[in-house]
């Protein structure tokens, strides 16, 4: 089996950010309904936890995972509370988010197994 170079890898890496993005968005939708919001603003929760910590990682090192996670959950509420969906919108469309994404990897983790 071959190396994958750096270009695939970098493609690959953008389709999974890509396809996780839009899983996260949909559960978000899903959660913010279910508390009675729109689904727009749940949907944007998920998009806007992953895409405003960005400046602070060229300011600041390189997060490791845990300090990524925790950056990446306040980045959420306070997009969730800057769409003035409420402390239930919020945590009912972050919970939707990590449900909709664990379900994403647990499937690709039971397909991966499958074929190899």
């Amino acid at each position: 089996m071959q190396p994958i170079d750096t270009g695939t890898m970098t493609i690959l890496i953008l389709i999974a950010l890509s396809i996780g993005l839009i899983v996260g968005a949909a559960g978000g939708a899903a959660g913010a309904r279910l508390t009675g919001q729109p689904a727009w603003k749940g949907a944007a929760v998920p998009l806007l936890s992953v895409l405003l910590p960005i400046p602070f990682l060229f300011l600041v090192r390189a997060p490791g995972p845990l300090e990524a996670m925790l950056l990446q959950l306040v980045a959420a509420v306070l997009a969730g509370f800057c769409l003035k969906l409420g402390p239930r919108g919020t945590a009912g469309s972050i919970i939707g988010a990590i449900v909709a994404v664990g379900v994403l990897v647990i499937g690709a983790s039971l397909w991966n197994g499958l074929v190899n």
